[in-house]
């Protein structure tokens, strides 16, 4: 009776835990999500023409539960969304809002769209489309990225990268140039960062990554081989993702982290180019989304997630994830994909981060030392009278299993994280633990 006990709580522990978490959101969209913002309200831009089977021209939001569209959409994709002292911008490859003529860039005033100054355009005969694809503020100021040349109605020469004045957007710095522009753009130690595909910033040679402290442009560590398309930054650590194969001369593909004036490689490497990431500062979590089908040596597509300088899965998407965005403890992945994990969800999905990860602590248990690279100790209750000790590796496998002892030998297993399942007649407790060997 004990060992069926025993199995059935183990059971109902490891569905719980492992079971997908991914959820959809209604019906979905109909084509790729490019860009999402997420608050009280989730903002999505993107290709599509429609949400939840409704019509939605490239822009949509999602609250309490439903799709609605804002005002007449766009004629062409929006390709960034960001809410900045109260106001939601958008920006992309669009050229109208209907009938209103705004070029790339709009803000929404809860009714309709409205232009900044007649927004970006590209000269001549060019194939590549007009976009602003990062929207962010520094020193209290809008800047914005892209692939432009003119702003002000066509008025003002800029290059791929423009500050508003209150006024008037106003060139900066005499701007990046290079193939495709500017991809992203964070605030990092006072300073703006600028990632895309370029080769200068104003007059320094800049290789696909560049930062501005207001006045002067420099190079950062040496720069990239190709394009960088996402930057983040996660317990003080800027982030570059994309699809370079050298970062700073060295052989690093797809992602990197800065470290002083040195970028290094994060963990086991990607087969596959990272399109977008985000950081969750309250769990030292760096999510990974683009299109790769392995990390090291496991089989992950997709999508990822980097923590405690361990890789783990997600649930795999069916296609390219472009997009993420963490707001209360819900993380929300847009893209190409029509699956992920077991879950049909049509170009976005999202998930409970920490749903089956909290710890229950009504017997005060106490796990020490952790990380750890021998044993585990348990400082438990002793009237909880635990029967068994389970270790799982965070793709589901099971490890470790034996009589409950305060005293766990864990010196076999490799570097990375695992969860410590106790289990009683009454509860299971979980509890993560990371090893090191280091």
């Amino acid at each position: 009776m004990k060992r069926v006990l025993l199995f059935v709580l183990h059971f109902t522990f490891f569905t719980h835990l492992f079971a997908q978490t991914w959820s959809s959101l209604g019906a979905g969209n109909n084509n790729s999500v490019l860009a999402i913002y997420a608050d009280d309200t989730l903002y999505v831009g993107g290709r599509f023409s429609a949400a939840n089977g409704q019509s939605a021209r490239k822009i949509a939001r999602w609250a309490s539960g439903q799709w609605s569209a804002m005002g007449p959409g766009f004629d062409n994709p929006v390709k960034s969304v960001t809410k900045i002292n109260g106001n939601i911008y958008m920006g992309g490859e669009f050229a109208y809002a209907k009938d209103s003529l705004v070029n790339c860039f709009a803000v929404w005033n809860g009714t309709n769209f409205s232009s900044y100054a007649g927004g970006f355009s590209k000269s001549g005969q060019h194939s590549v489309i007009p976009a602003i694809n990062s929207i962010v503020q520094y020193n209290n100021q809008l800047y914005v990225g892209g692939v432009f040349d003119y702003a002000n109605y066509n008025t003002d020469y800029m290059l791929n990268i423009a500050m508003w004045d209150g006024t008037k957007w106003q060139s900066v710095g005499g701007g990046i140039a290079g193939t495709s522009g500017v991809n992203s753009m964070v605030v990092y130690h006072n300073t703006l960062y600028v990632a895309g595909e370029f080769i200068n910033a104003g007059s320094n040679v800049a290789k696909n990554i560049a930062k501005w402290d207001g006045t002067n442009w420099a190079e950062v560590a040496g720069g990239m081989n190709s394009a960088v398309t996402s930057l983040a930054i996660l317990n003080d650590t800027l982030y570059a993702g994309g699809i370079f194969t050298q970062a700073g001369g060295n052989n690093i593909s797809y992602l990197a982290k800065l470290n002083g004036n040195t970028w290094q490689a994060v963990g086991a490497g990607l087969n596959g180019g990272v399109s977008t990431l985000c950081a969750d500062s309250n769990t030292s979590t760096l999510y990974v989304g683009g299109t790769f089908t392995q990390i090291g040596v496991n089989s992950i597509s997709n999508i990822a997630q980097w923590r405690n300088s361990t890789w783990s899965g997600l649930g795999d998407a069916n296609a390219t994830v472009r997009s993420l965005a963490i707001y209360n403890n819900k993380l929300y992945a847009g893209g190409d994909f029509t699956t992920i994990g077991a879950t049909n969800a049509s170009r976005i999905a999202m998930m409970n981060t920490n749903m089956g990860l909290n710890s229950i602590s009504e017997n005060h248990i106490d796990i020490y030392p952790n990380p750890t690279s021998n044993y585990i100790y348990v400082a438990a209750n002793p009237d909880a009278n635990y029967e068994c000790s389970i270790i799982y590796d965070l793709f589901g496998r099971m490890l470790l299993s034996q009589a409950f002892s305060p005293t766990i030998d864990v010196h076999h297993l490799q570097s990375g994280n695992y969860i410590l399942v106790l289990i009683n007649k009454h509860q299971t407790i979980k509890k993560m633990i990371c090893i090191s060997h280091e």
